[in-house]
């Protein structure tokens, strides 16, 4: 019988059912298991599929196993979660060739539309808009501005539906932008994290300048401009 992939997460490891074995003492299957901590692996997107890899003393990667995704935003999610999993785990990463930088970039992928520094509290944190080419699907992402979680996911927010509608970023004056809705809303990749809300309850980006959020208006509205593929 075919192995059958089957990936689950627990706090800090990825399990892979790999092989199912039949005995004949009974007709009850044997599951077999195959373990690899997060920090030993490094995700890469080959379009609709993502890898997970181990990296080899000369450079080169091994495949591990190799999910494939009907959705993009659940690709999306999953190589979020496991990037910022990989990222608070108490053991660093032992290599800088198992780094998760902006896997699901690429010339086929996601194309970084604007990218700037907002602000939550004395927080600082960067946030970019991506576009992905293959699917069409727009989205927010914040992350660390620097530090050892710089450019982990901490939020991200699917805004496809919205994504024809240059109103639907208000520039409420100086460095502060508001979203007008945010459906479904932002996935968040730190425990108890929550991207700040104004009254209205919407999404408040403050950005550590007015040229940010200008350019982020400006970005805005010539994305609502382009022809989407999902329209």
């Amino acid at each position: 019988m075919g192995s059958i992939p089957v990936l689950q997460f627990d706090p800090r490891t990825i399990t892979r059912l790999t092989e199912t074995t039949f005995g004949c003492a009974c007709d009850r299957g044997q599951d077999l298991y195959y373990c690899m901590p997060l920090v030993n692996l490094k995700i890469i997107r080959d379009r609709s599929s993502l890898q997970l890899c181990r990296a080899r003393r000369d450079g080169s990667y091994a495949l591990w196993a190799k999910l494939n995704f009907l959705l993009y935003e659940r690709m999306v999610l999953f190589y979020c979660t496991f990037v910022a999993m990989k990222y608070q785990d108490s053991k660093p990463v032992p290599h800088d060739n198992l780094d998760d930088r902006f896997e699901l970039e690429n010339e086929n992928g996601e194309n970084e539309v604007f990218g700037g520094q907002i602000r939550h509290g004395e927080l600082r944190h960067a946030v970019r808009l991506f576009k992905d080419r293959s699917s069409g699907v727009v989205r927010l992402e914040a992350g660390a501005l620097r530090g050892p979680m710089q450019d982990v996911p901490l939020w991200t927010a699917f805004i496809t539906r919205y994504a024809h509608d240059p109103d639907w970023a208000f520039h409420e004056g100086g460095s502060v932008v508001s979203l007008a809705a945010d459906r479904p809303p932002p996935y968040s990749f730190l425990a108890g994290y929550e991207p700040p809300r104004n009254r209205r309850g919407e999404i408040l980006l403050e950005f550590t300048t007015s040229d940010d959020a200008r350019q982020f208006m400006e970005s805005w509205a010539g994305l609502c401009r382009q022809a989407s593929p999902r329209r």
